[in-house]
């Protein structure tokens, strides 16, 4: 088993930086963004929180405690840790989503080739702020915006699904309050 995690972690590292490299920017400020499939597609289970307190290979958030977690993006480091999760909620209407890594590394659990997407970006001090959002796609039946966090030492990248507009207004106090508790381990 230990042999066939470590397989396909090496297979998802080549897959990542092939899909990294096929990412372009044009210069009408649209980009290319991983985005990902429902998480029912992935390998790993879900698992029901038991603490809002939730940590990640690189990164700690506050989570409601009615979603369930699900890992994604393995850690390069620790085969049992995980550098992206999706947090679904109990009636499935909204998933957050978190990645965070040290280093220039990508996620490649949030995307679909050749989707463009508006973004806006901003500097705050050494902190680059890139904010992505795209409109309702058919293949994930969802709405998404992405948020991402580059630091000189890595980056953080929070996401928010969702289904409908009610449903962003229903959970959006909550992925606000999940986003600012989002940091990075020392």
């Amino acid at each position: 088993m230990k042999k066939v995690l470590i397989s396909l972690s090496l297979i998802f590292s080549i897959i990542s930086c092939t899909k990294e490299s096929a990412n372009t920017e044009n210069s009408n400020n649209e980009t290319e963004l991983a985005l990902p499939l429902p998480v029912e597609t992935k390998l790993t289970e879900s698992k029901k929180l038991t603490s809002e307190n939730f940590s990640g290979a690189a990164f700690e958030a506050k989570v409601p405690l009615e979603f369930m977690a699900k890992p994604s993006v393995g850690s390069g480091l620790d085969f049992n840790q995980y550098d992206s999760y999706f947090f679904t909620s109990a009636d499935s209407l909204v998933q957050f989503y978190a990645y965070a890594t040290t280093g220039n590394k990508r996620p490649n659990d949030i995307i679909f080739p050749n989707e463009r997407i508006e973004k806006e970006t901003a500097q705050i001090g050494d902190t680059l702020i890139t904010t992505w959002k795209l409109n309702l796609n058919q293949q994930i039946g969802y709405l998404r915006e992405f948020k991402e966090k580059a630091y000189p030492n890595g980056s953080i990248i929070t996401g928010f699904y969702y289904k409908t507009p009610e449903a962003y207004d229903q959970y959006k106090d909550a992925f606000q309050q999940f986003e600012k508790s989002v940091k990075a381990k020392n």
